[in-house]
């Protein structure tokens, strides 16, 4: 009984690593793409980025400075030497630390050109019909498609960094001075690759052509960056009060939208904010590899779900039909409403920009859909429930019917306020003295809401009364601006509440 159940495992096992042998032949010029790209991109741009630095003496890491500078005045070549190997490091680290930007970009490319071959015999009939009469369960054959999408990089990322250490060795940088934040930026960049492409097979799965998964891919990466950047701008643009920049502030929904809800705008910033003093933080990990994981049990639900019928048609499950199409018309009826509205500030124009969007988008969606001209307006009723629902979007914003810019917090649920005052203090400019390492010294300016964030007034009430009566006389305001500055009284007030729950609020008055 023993010796034939190891052999059934032996078997099963043995026809496992057949299917991923196949496969990657299936896929060798992927593979070979990768490894090409990654030894450009890794030792080959490491010697070319050292030579350039070397030549200029590392200028460019010393604030365009020689090196020199940094020397007692009679230095020796020992100290000129150590100086160096510490610029040469300073490269390397550059280079192979998480948050290079072509690394990120390197990444989210082969995730759609990973993701799209792994399952890309989905979309053609004969293949399919081939691939599900192999004697393999479906999970098993996902799992043998989908793993190799992820071996695929990293072997190829693998052979870059080993490369990349043989490079740095010969110019002198020894891999202990480097291996964490290669490991780091390994693990980091494999992690959000994974569910980036976790992403793009979801997309490839819920298709039945290889150029609408493509589009369904854009539409994944890019419908939450489009729509919380299109609801800022609507904010930006009709609420009088707004504090403008706070909008892409840490405390913006619409920021954390971008951040959070969208694959690659989680990547992106995870890389753009690890140079922060904090560095990489567990719990972002966590989060990511929850989601990677997410996506990975819902591709494998939609594949195992998937009628092998879907191949060829436009969307594999009808069901998605109907909220795909409604989303994204919604999002091209605002899109088309702030556009024109900018054009005209006027809300005719803004009416007849949310309009032509919205049957624009429609229509197109509908041919993706059917490849049928005819089927332009099959779906009547939903088109109207979208010009519906944009246009009560643009009036809500356009006639602040959620009374953003009367809105004053009770005092009692304000543990302290900041306010701001453009005219008082705009002609000082506010800093501090920063000693180098060097021993020298260099003037820091402060940003210009530095008060926003230092002050702590307890005085909530005046400061309160304040924004009231800015608030009471937003009717009164009138367009020329030219006239109250010649008479001293134009100016723009910024208020920052923080509230008991730690949460900041932000209002601006002219």
């Amino acid at each position: 009984m023993t010796s034939k159940n190891l052999f059934s495992e032996k078997k099963v096992c043995g026809r496992i690593w057949g299917l991923m042998k196949e496969d990657i032949k299936r896929r060798i010029w992927v593979l070979a793409l990768m490894f090409l790209v990654f030894f450009f991109a890794l030792p080959v741009k490491l010697a070319l980025v050292m030579e350039n630095a070397r030549r200029m003496e590392f200028r460019s890491y010393n604030d365009y400075e020689p090196i020199e500078k940094l020397l007692p005045e009679h230095f020796t070549a020992k100290q000129y030497e150590m100086m160096t190997a510490f610029f040469k490091r300073e490269v390397v680290l550059d280079e192979i630390s998480y948050g290079n930007g072509l690394m990120v970009f390197l990444f989210l490319m082969a995730a759609v050109v990973v993701g799209v071959t792994a399952f890309s015999y989905l979309h053609n009939k004969k293949k399919v019909d081939f691939y599900h009469s192999i004697p393999v369960r479906r999970e098993v054959l996902f799992a043998v498609q989908y793993g190799d999408g992820i071996l695929i990089p990293a072997a190829a990322y693998l052979f870059g960094c080993l490369l990349f250490t043989a490079v740095a060795a010969a110019y002198g940088v020894p891999v202990s001075e480097f291996f964490g934040s290669m490991s780091a930026a390994f693990g980091m960049n494999l992690l959000y690759y994974s569910l980036v492409y976790g992403t793009v097979t979801v997309a490839m799965m819920m298709t039945g052509n290889i150029v609408i998964g493509l589009l369904g891919t854009a539409v994944f990466f890019g419908f939450v960056p489009l729509a919380a950047g299109l609801l800022g701008a609507f904010a930006d643009q009709f609420f009088v009060t707004s504090a403008g920049e706070f909008w892409y502030a840490d405390s913006s929904p619409y920021l954390w939208a971008m951040q959070n809800l969208s694959p690659v705008g989680a990547y992106i910033w995870s890389a753009a904010s690890v140079s922060d003093a904090d560095g990489i933080k567990m719990a972002e990990v966590l989060k990511a590899a929850a989601c990677m994981m997410a996506v990975t049990a819902l591709s494998l639900e939609l594949y195992r779900l998937r009628p092998s019928e879907a191949a060829g048609k436009a969307m594999a499950f009808s069901k998605s039909k109907a909220p795909v199409r409604i989303l994204l018309v919604l999002l091209g009826g605002m899109a088309g409403g702030w556009f024109f509205w900018t054009l005209q500030s006027q809300v005719k124009w803004g009416l007849f920009g949310t309009a032509a969007g919205i049957l624009l988008v429609h229509c197109m969606v509908e041919i993706i859909y059917h490849f049928d001209f005819k089927k332009l307006f099959a779906h009547p009723v939903q088109l109207v429930g979208c010009i519906l629902v944009s246009v009560a979007v643009l009036f809500a914003f356009r006639y602040d019917w959620f009374g953003y810019d009367t809105y004053i917090p009770d005092a009692g649920k304000v543990k302290c306020a900041a306010v701001s005052v453009d005219r008082l203090d705009s002609w000082v400019s506010r800093g501090y003295v920063l000693k180098k390492e060097d021993g020298s010294y260099q003037w820091k300016y402060l940003e210009d809401d530095w008060l926003l964030d230092m002050m702590e007034s307890e005085d909530v009430e005046t400061i309160c009364n304040i924004a009231a009566a800015g608030v009471e006389q937003l009717g009164e305001r009138t367009q020329d601006t030219s006239v109250r500055e010649e008479e001293g009284t134009f100016s723009r007030v910024k208020i920052c509440y923080t509230m008991n729950s730690g949460r900041k609020v932000y209002l601006s008055l002219i």
